[in-house]
């Protein structure tokens, strides 16, 4: 009998451990925009210039699961057709993508970079790991043919997952 008890106790121990982990990987603790943009400023201040100086536009957009999607585009002062959608890691906010985007930009390139689900200044209960995510990817790839044309060269970059 008290073999049965323990079994039941160990048991719910294991459950209660990978309830945790399995939480913890749905709603991870974040970093918020102004920490993120701070870990980046201490890393090279150069960035967060590059970040205010050169970032022609922001804008957010419904997600196909209505919640906001925050976007922040670079530019090229002569029209090019080149453009890359750039991802940040888990946990972080687009300030993460700024290194990218600075080495793009300097090769040509048109850049958008956005907070992902869940993260920044976009909405979102929880993260899904891609799940949900690639659809928001998705839609951004289409907003920019919709806005900029289907005869664009357009690449995505991602850091983390």
């Amino acid at each position: 009998m008290w073999y049965a008890i323990v079994a039941v106790f160990i048991f719910l121990i294991i459950m209660f451990v990978f309830m945790q982990i399995a939480f913890s990987i749905v709603i991870p603790i974040k970093k918020s925009l102004d920490k993120t943009r701070e870990i980046e400023k201490d890393k090279d201040p150069d960035l967060i210039t590059f970040h205010d100086e050169l970032m022609a536009k922001t804008t957010t957009f419904k997600s196909r699961y209505n919640y906001d999607i925050a976007m922040y585009y670079f530019l090229q002062k002569e029209k090019t057709n080149k453009f890359v959608v750039i991802a940040h890691g888990h946990t972080y906010t687009h300030y993460g993508s700024v290194k990218y985007a600075k080495m793009m930009f300097e090769e040509g390139f048109n850049v958008v970079i956005y907070d992902q689900r869940f993260h920044g200044a976009s909405g979102g209960n929880n993260t899904t790991l891609g799940y949900f995510e690639k659809y928001d990817l998705y839609d951004i790839i289409t907003e920019i043919y919709n806005e900029f044309g289907t005869d664009i060269f357009l690449g995505t970059y991602g850091e983390s997952m």
